[in-house]
């Protein structure tokens, strides 16, 4: 289950206005078809999107994953609302990637070190900066960011083709 507040709108909702065919079936079959045809790796399963506190509503949701990386790359969540005969389907990102978290602390301690050094922030930033930038270093891997970034651009046109 996934909290509302740890997903970010990855794209803008879509309005279908004879919605009525709209269903995560009939949306997970035509992203598995499409990325079939580009031989990109996607796997599906459904969960919820936690609404609020401790009695929140939850929203069903379509996980579509790299089935390779199910955990260490960030997961996209469909959800489909209903408003008259509408349908709105929205889609999410949500999840951790190791990748991109590695190359974010590196490039935030950077930063910081650069600010110091222009005079625009403290003895302190530059230690926090030394550190930052060390612990995301480790592990950090250039060629698997790329891989990443590419995959999700992947996705977002196959989206974009199928979610129009």
């Amino acid at each position: 289950m996934f909290k509302r507040k740890e997903v970010e709108e990855m794209r803008d909702t879509v309005y279908y206005k004879d919605g009525d065919e709209i269903t995560f079936g009939s949306v997970q079959n035509a992203l598995a078809a499409q990325a079939s045809e580009a031989r990109l790796p996607m796997a599906f399963r459904m969960d919820h999107i936690k609404e609020g506190a401790l009695m929140g509503d939850t929203t069903p949701c379509l996980v579509v994953f790299h089935p390779e990386h199910p955990t260490d790359y960030y997961n996209m969540l469909i959800t489909i609302g209903r408003q008259g005969a509408y349908a709105l389907v929205s889609v999410y990102a949500a999840g951790k990637s190791k990748q991109m978290g590695k190359f974010n602390r590196s490039t935030v301690g950077k930063s910081m070190i650069e600010d110091v050094l222009a005079g625009k922030a403290s003895g302190v930033d530059l230690a926090i900066g030394v550190i930052g930038g060390l612990s995301g270093s480790f592990g950090k891997n250039k060629s698997k960011h790329q891989e990443e970034q590419f995959y999700y651009q992947l996705c977002m046109e196959i989206f974009d083709q199928v979610l129009s």
